[in-house]
């Protein structure tokens, strides 16, 4: 079966009830909802339920709608709202603004996220942060916690750089004990020394004279040379 747009069902054979979806490749939906099912980690616990208490052999999989990928939604929300699929959690095709969800669904939604230490998917609001921050200012942490805190990150990767190209940098600044990244051209110190003859260096007057800058600069340049 090629790709194909449209709405479809997913009919349970032994109670009747179905789950209405649509996608611009319904074989391929199919696929993920097999793949999900399949692995008892399906998103949707009623059809989940169902499926694993029914077996797969219950279930049948057909496209009812075959529609546009500019129509999908529109589709969608008719046949929702002329079979009031059962397993459909809520019955809106674009969101689920307003669903209350059960115990049973909010328990299971803890416990996949019980050990998410970094909050992914999350964004806290501005109040939120501003609170986050007042709490931790002038927190100090413990030399065991630091410590913890150090172990993880051994091993990990730093940053969007290969481990090539950190090595690659690594090599260009041996010796660069300042960490600079550009070495000017001679001619580019040349200018930068001319420009600075006889300026003054905070509140003091230099002593130097300019041609004393002159034999002093002409003297590092031939040891540079050498």
């Amino acid at each position: 079966m090629n790709n194909q747009s449209g709405v479809y069902e997913i009919f349970n054979t032994v109670n009747g009830k179905r789950y209405i979806g649509s996608s611009n490749d319904c074989p391929g939906r199919w696929r993920t909802h097999l793949h999900m099912l399949r692995s008892a980690r399906h998103a949707n616990h009623r059809l989940q339920k169902d499926w694993s208490d029914h077996g797969e052999g219950s279930f049948i999989f057909r496209i009812i709608l075959p529609c546009p990928k500019e129509q999908l939604l529109f589709q969608e929300q008719r046949c929702i709202h002329g079979f009031l699929p059962d397993y459909n959690i809520y019955l809106s095709s674009s969101s689920p603004k307003g669903v209350i969800r059960s115990a049973e669904y909010r328990s299971m939604m803890a416990d996949a996220m019980r050990g998410n230490q970094n909050g992914l998917g999350y964004r806290h609001s501005d109040e939120a942060r501003k609170k986050i921050s007042s709490a931790l200012l002038g927190k100090s942490f413990s030399p065991e916690h630091l410590a913890n805190h150090s172990a993880a990150k051994i091993g990990r990767k730093r940053g969007r750089y290969s481990d090539k190209a950190r090595i690659n940098m690594s090599i260009v600044k041996i010796g660069n004990k300042n960490c600079l990244g550009y070495k000017h051209t001679p001619e580019a110190r040349a200018n930068m020394a001319a420009a600075r003859l006889g300026k003054k260096r905070g509140p003091y007057k230099t002593s130097k004279s300019p041609s004393e800058y002159e034999r002093n600069f002409e003297r590092a340049a031939k040891r540079k040379g050498k």
